[in-house]
């Protein structure tokens, strides 16, 4: 048996849409505990196992569990660590979750992950002006990235600066003109604004 082998092969089912969805997620643990059992360091397949065990609450114990050990093979993988955060923060484990966040923000101030973590918890403490800053830094380095464009047109938003969200609604969709998501936000902004006919071009 081959630990790669039964890791691609969890991915590879992951793409197989002919099987049920709870068949295939049973399925796709089994591969990747197989995989993880056969090469106890196979830092991929546990985070990906601490992933499909966050769907259900039930399981958040297995989650982080397999999230921390992903962050004790790899310390250096920015994904299984923010996951690791996210986790804790579900968990309700503020203090943990405060240490990891605070040497994430320390040694990856750059990283599109760390900046979008660290917006998401600017925004969620009504520090507008910080998630503003933090998601714009995040869509200069990636400037696809939905999650971030849509913190920063709420951020925007919550500053009074409506018309500044919509000219950053308008470059992302510029770019990926079917966004729904951004189409959304573009109506509900130009319905606030008493903007009728715009918004119900939006939808």
């Amino acid at each position: 048996e081959n630990a790669h082998y039964r890791y691609f092969l969890a991915l590879a089912l992951k793409d197989d849409v002919a099987m049920s969805a709870e068949r295939e997620e049973n399925r796709i643990r089994q591969e990747l505990e197989t995989a993880l059992r056969l090469y106890p360091r196979h830092a991929a397949a546990a985070r990906e196992l601490a992933w499909y065990y966050s769907r259900t609450l039930v399981n958040l114990h297995k989650a982080l569990a397999f999230s921390g050990l992903a962050c004790r093979i790899h310390p250096d993988s920015v994904a299984s660590r923010v996951l690791h955060l996210e986790l804790l923060k579900v968990a309700g484990l503020e203090a943990p979750a405060e240490v990891e966040s605070q040497d994430l923000a320390r040694r990856y101030p750059d990283h599109p992950l760390v900046l979008g973590r660290l917006a998401k918890r600017a925004y969620e403490r009504s520090d507008f002006a910080g998630a503003r800053e933090r998601f714009a830094r995040a869509l200069e380095l990636e400037p696809m990235n939905a999650a971030a464009r849509i913190g920063l047109t709420e951020s925007l938003l919550h500053l009074g600066k409506a018309d500044e969200a919509r000219a950053t609604l308008a470059g992302f969709l510029s770019l990926d003109p079917w966004a729904l998501a951004a189409r959304l936000q573009m109506a509900r902004i130009a319905e606030g604004l008493g903007h009728w006919e715009e918004a119900a071009q939006e939808i």
